[in-house]
């Protein structure tokens, strides 16, 4: 399941309760709450721009480190 930005908001919280969503990808995505992601052991993609106005790429990166493996970062 993939969300861009506000899609994020949409899609994540419906992946971390249904077992069908194999992986969850997010551009730009608004990760909230932080801890969302911390307990889904399923794989995880977020991606985001070093000058995103919206989403801080070094807190997304912080967030991502503290989420299960398997997580990839893209920046």
């Amino acid at each position: 399941m993939c969300g861009y930005s506000f899609g994020r908001i949409v899609a994540f919280p419906v992946a971390v309760e249904d077992p069908r969503i194999k992986a969850v990808a997010g551009i730009a995505p608004f990760v909230q709450p932080e801890n969302l992601l911390h307990q889904y052991t399923r794989p995880k993609f977020l991606g985001c721009g070093t000058q995103d106005v919206f989403v801080n790429s070094g807190a997304l990166e912080k967030m991502v480190q503290e989420m299960p493996e398997p997580q990839e970062l893209a920046l």
